[in-house]
């Protein structure tokens, strides 16, 4: 038998402007500190990239826009920069953090893998673009989280890229249900990835 507290709340505003936006931050900077070192023995990040990397491949043979950008953001993605020893939920948005009078809690750990502390901060990033801030604006409010502060460049806008392209092949592919949010996200990605590539 598991018991496990039970969250109410909502799910989080990420739109410019939310007093969420702030928690959320510092909810993602404790999560790095609690969970560095990685308790317990969770795969590496490397296994839930490996799904990104097949989807952005698929993408990549057959007609796309902005091909150019997106291949030259992977041409120096090393998954070597991934690796870490924090515990990472890898799949941060806003209905993934449930806001509770005045604290944010982090939800559905399902892809939980292990690796360097900045890869959360990445996943949440287009979900920030998403909800209405600019790209600069978006990195902006990451700089007060540490690890994203020490995120090697290529490693993010590469993730950036991988992370897009497998939010286009969803929308494209995916369940007819889902196809519009994905596409959302996907232009939310693409966006970010063009800032990057400036």
């Amino acid at each position: 038998m598991l018991l496990h507290e039970y969250v109410d709340g909502r799910d989080a505003d990420l739109s410019p402007g939310s007093p969420d936006v702030p928690l959320v931050l510092d909810t993602l900077v404790v999560l790095n500190e609690a969970l560095t070192p990685c308790p317990g023995g969770f795969p590496e990040v490397a296994v839930n990239i490996a799904g990104l990397q097949a989807k952005a491949a698929s993408l990549l043979t057959g007609e796309l826009p902005d091909r150019a950008m997106y291949e030259t953001a992977l041409a120096t993605f090393s998954l070597d920069a991934l690796k870490g020893n924090t515990l990472l939920h890898y799949d941060l948005h806003s209905g993934n953090f449930r806001i509770d009078d005045g604290r944010s809690y982090v939800i559905d750990w399902a892809f939980a893998v292990r690796g360097a502390a900045w890869v959360d901060a990445v996943m949440l990033a287009p979900r920030l673009i998403e909800a209405g801030h600019t790209p600069e604006r978006t990195e902006a409010l990451l700089a007060r989280v540490p690890a994203w502060r020490s995120a090697p460049a290529d490693a993010v806008t590469g993730l950036a890229a991988l992370w897009t392209l497998f939010r286009l092949y969803k929308a494209r592919f995916g369940p007819e249900e889902g196809r519009d949010f994905r596409a959302r996200a996907a232009e939310a990605g693409r966006a970010w990835v063009r800032y990057r590539s400036a």
